[in-house]
Order: C-alpha cells, then sequence, then structure tokens
C-alpha cells in the first residue's frame, strides 16, 4: 500500500499522461496531489464526515451496556428490542447485542451491517446525547433492508417523541 502512494506522489510529481506528456488536467495526478480539485470532491468529503459511524458513536465497554439494561427504556418491534437511555457525554452513541440463535456468523453480521447503516444515515434526526442499544430478536427469517428502517424508524421516533 505505501508503494501506492509513493508511486501516485512520483506520477503526481511529473504529471505524465498516458501518452507520456506532461499534462495538468490529468485528473488522477491532481487527485493525489489536492482532493479539491476534482469538482464536487470538496462537498462530498463534508457530507461524507458527518455521516461516518466513528469509534466514539459506539458502546464498547461492558459496564456501559449493563448501566443501559438496568435504566433503559424499552421498546419492543416484530424483529428488535430497542434500549434508550440518555448520557451526559453529549454524544450519541450505538450498541448492537445479537445471540447465536439467530443465525449464523454472516446472517448476524448482515443484520448488524443493515443496523449500522440505518443509523449512519438517520444520526442527525437522532438527540445529541442518547444511548441506544438495538438488541437483535430470534426470527425465522431474516429481516430486509426495508424492514429494518421501517422498525427502527418506528422505534426511535417513537423515542424521540417520548
Amino acid at each position: 500500500m505505501a508503494s501506492l502512494f509513493a508511486w501516485l506522489r512520483r506520477a503526481a510529481g511529473s504529471s505524465l499522461t498516458a501518452g507520456g506528456q506532461k499534462g495538468e488536467n490529468d485528473w488522477l495526478f491532481s487527485l493525489a496531489r489536492d482532493r479539491s480539485v476534482r469538482p464536487g470532491a470538496l462537498a462530498s468529503a463534508y457530507s461524507m464526515e458527518n455521516s461516518t459511524f466513528g469509534k466514539l458513536e459506539r458502546i464498547r465497554k461492558r459496564r456501559d451496556y449493563l448501566t443501559l439494561y438496568q435504566q433503559g427504556v424499552r421498546k419492543h418491534s416484530e424483529h428488535f428490542t430497542c434500549i434508550v437511555c440518555p448520557n451526559p457525554s453529549g454524544v450519541r452513541r450505538l450498541g448492537i447485542t445479537i445471540i447465536k440463535k439467530v443465525g449464523n456468523a454472516v446472517t448476524r453480521n448482515r443484520i448488524k451491517r443493515l443496523i449500522r447503516e440505518f443509523y449512519r444515515l438517520h444520526k442527525p434526526r437522532l438527540p445529541a446525547s442518547l444511548d441506544i442499544v438495538i438488541m437483535v430478536k430470534v426470527r425465522k427469517g431474516l429481516p430486509t433492508h426495508q424492514e429494518v428502517k421501517r422498525e427502527l424508524e418506528r422505534l426511535l421516533i417513537r423515542t424521540r417523541d417520548e
């Protein structure tokens, strides 16, 4: 990977095009030098930065989960149980718990990816200082993307209104 970046740096310095001529309009090499050269790069970088799911937004410690289980408010849907509790840090955080009875590792990871994607896209609509734990219930079928979206919107909008 380091060799790829070294190659891009060398190529950007000489800025040779495919024909061997120097050209300043080659987008690949200008991208290596400055990301803002490509049209729309600056605007998309800011929107993507706001819709990431970073380390600070995850509930990672066991004691945080235990506190949420004891003090949080539970909401239920067909596939999920959502536990919500305000936190003093001012950062919204998400935790996902799923047991092995739900399915094999592929199934469990798919459900977790769907939940994380929903959270990533809808987190501006959630309050800033909130801890959310989503527990997946054991069901026969795997929930689709639309079912996950519909159920979590219902759970989190209901939670936000209260």
